[in-house]
C-alpha cells in the first residue's frame, strides 16, 4: 500500500500545481479588466500631458506590414482586447479583424485589416493551447478530489508522510526551476554580457519551447512584428505570470500550513495518550 500512498501524495501535489498555474492564467487571459490595468500601465492608452494635450502612443506593424502604422482611440483599444477574449474563449474560428475609422499613416480609414497572416496564426495556435490547459485543469481537479478522497479514506496516513513526499516533490520542481534559469542563462550569456536587461525577453523566448515542444513551426510563429504584439506587451504577461506564482504559491503555503496543523495535533495527540 505504500506505493499507492506515495502515488496518491504524488498526484495531489501535481493536480495541485496544475490547477493553481492553468485557473489563475485562464481567468487573467480572459479579464478585460486585465487588459485595461495593462494598458494603461504600459502606455498603450492615450495620455493628457502637463500642457492639456492628449498623446497617443503609435502602434507599429498594422496588419503585420512595417510600412503601416496607427494611433487607436482608447474606445478601440478596449474593442482590441475584447476581440482577443472572444477569440480565445468563444466561438469565432478565425482571429482576423478589420475595423473602420483607424487613423492609418496619417489619415482615417476604413475596414482596416488589424492583424496579420502570423498573428493569425499564431493566436489559432494559442487558442488550442489554451482548450488543452483548460482540459488539464478539469482532469486534475477530478484527480486532485479522487487522492484527496483517499488520503482522507486511507487512515495510516501521517501528517509527516504527507509532509515528506510534499518536500520533495517540491524540492525536484524547484530544482528544475532552477535548471531551467541557468540554462536561460547560459543560452543567452553572449547577449547578456552587452544587455543585462534582455534576461526577461530570453527567458520569455525560452518559456515557448515548453508552450510548443517539438513543434518548430509554432515556436517560430511566436515571434514576430504586428499590432497583436505591439499591444500585448512582454510587462503583459510578465505581469500575468506574477499572479500565477503568487496564487500558487498561496495555495501551496495553505496546503503547508494545513499539513503542519495536522501534524501538531497528532503530536498533542501522542502526548495526552
Amino acid at each position: 500500500m505504500k506505493i499507492l500512498d506515495r502515488a496518491a501524495v504524488l498526484i495531489l501535489n501535481l493536480s495541485l500545481l496544475v490547477v493553481f498555474i492553468i485557473t489563475p492564467a485562464l481567468i487573467t487571459a480572459g479579464n478585460h479588466d486585465y487588459y485595461k490595468a495593462q494598458f494603461e500601465k504600459n502606455g498603450i492608452y492615450s495620455r493628457t500631458d502637463e500642457n492639456g494635450i492628449e498623446r497617443k502612443r503609435t502602434v507599429f506593424y498594422i496588419g503585420g506590414d512595417y510600412q503601416n502604422t496607427a494611433q487607436f482611440e482608447n474606445e478601440q483599444l478596449d474593442e482590441l482586447s475584447k476581440h482577443i477574449i472572444d477569440y480565445l474563449f468563444g466561438d469565432k474560428e478565425s482571429f482576423s479583424l478589420t475595423m473602420d475609422g483607424v487613423l492609418l499613416n496619417g489619415t482615417y480609414q476604413d475596414g482596416v485589416n488589424i492583424f496579420g497572416d502570423t498573428a493569425v496564426s499564431h493566436m489559432k495556435d494559442v487558442k488550442v493551447l489554451m482548450r488543452a490547459a483548460l482540459i488539464a485543469a478539469i482532469i486534475c481537479a477530478v484527480l486532485l478530489a479522487i487522492a484527496l478522497t483517499y488520503i482522507i479514506a486511507r487512515r495510516k496516513f501521517t501528517a509527516r508522510f504527507l509532509l515528506k513526499y510534499t518536500l520533495i516533490f517540491y524540492g525536484v520542481i524547484v530544482c528544475l526551476i532552477l535548471l531551467f534559469l541557468l540554462i536561460t542563462l547560459i543560452d543567452g550569456w553572449s547577449i547578456l554580457r552587452r544587455y543585462p536587461d534582455a534576461f526577461t525577453d530570453i527567458l520569455w523566448e525560452n518559456v515557448h519551447h515548453i508552450l510548443f515542444p517539438f513543434q518548430p513551426e509554432k515556436f517560430e510563429n511566436s515571434f514576430f512584428n504586428d499590432t497583436l504584439t505591439q499591444i500585448l506587451t512582454l510587462e503583459l504577461f510578465l505581469d500575468a505570470m506574477i499572479i500565477v506564482f503568487t496564487t500558487l504559491l498561496t495555495a501551496f503555503c495553505a496546503w503547508l500550513a494545513a499539513a503542519f496543523a495536522i501534524r501538531k495535533s497528532e503530536r498533542n495527540a501522542s502526548k495526552n495518550n
